[in-house]
């Protein structure tokens, strides 16, 4: 019982305006008049009682009583420094993984699209093709082909796939490369099949072509583009050649 009351009072003198307060003293006061009492039944009920109440109410805060108070506040103390070091050490953690993840994720997308290029010629028709396999721009446009000299110079292999190859005109008008017009200005240059530069470290000529309006050719400041996905990997003037 006098353990109970101990652990009451102590409670009492660290938290006096909390909500508890009130029936913890009266805990206390019935403690002090059974022990006047000495009513052996009565003080084991109430003991029972409190210690249950004390474990249910208190427990978070229920303290030592055999170790001194000072001693009491720098076991919390140090608890408490415990935590937080952990934390610590958990934030520094969690953010040290942060910067290695972002930049393995620069690294590779520096990797995957190093691409080094040169427009080695551009040709402007009607029709490209072999003899055996030709490609016509039809009414009003007109097919133009770069050729390009490309060097995957990254780490990573590419897959052309993912990338998207244009013409931007001075009107923002976009025109994306058209599949079946590049493969025949391949088969008429003898280019290689730009998918084979995909490897890292591959140096390759190749050519890419556009159905373009006949009226766009004329115009200025056209540009050639390479993206992949959101990213702008190239980006070069285009000169057209007068027709």
């Amino acid at each position: 019982m006098g353990k109970n009351a101990a652990i009451l009072k102590e409670y009492i003198s660290k938290n006096l305006l909390s909500e508890q307060t009130p029936k913890v003293i009266e805990m206390i006061e019935a403690i002090e008049t059974n022990l006047e009492k000495k009513d052996l039944t009565q003080l084991k009920d109430l003991s029972d009682r409190i210690e249950m109440w004390i474990n249910v109410n208190l427990g978070a805060t229920k303290v030592d009583v055999n170790m001194p108070a000072d001693t009491d506040g720098a076991k919390v103390a140090d608890t408490d420094e415990a935590k937080v070091a952990k934390t610590d050490e958990a934030k520094v953690a969690k953010t040290d993984e942060a910067k290695v993840a972002k930049t393995d994720e620069a690294e590779l997308a520096t990797y995957a699209i190093a691409i080094d290029i040169t427009i080695d010629d551009v040709l402007v028709g009607k029709e490209f093709g072999d003899g055996f396999s030709n490609f016509s721009s039809g009414k009003n446009m007109s097919l133009v082909g770069l050729v390009l000299a490309l060097e995957n110079k990254g780490r990573e292999s590419l897959n052309v796939a993912d990338l998207n190859l244009q013409l931007v005109f001075a009107n923002k008008k976009i025109i994306e490369s058209s599949v079946a017009a590049t493969e025949a200005l391949n088969g008429q240059e003898g280019l290689s099949n730009i998918a084979s530069f995909e490897k890292p470290n591959t140096q390759i000529l190749t050519g890419v072509a556009f159905i373009v309006p006949s009226t766009k050719i004329t115009e200025n400041n056209i540009l050639f583009e390479i993206w992949r996905d959101t990213n702008l990997i190239v980006r070069s003037p285009v000169n057209i050649p007068k027709q």
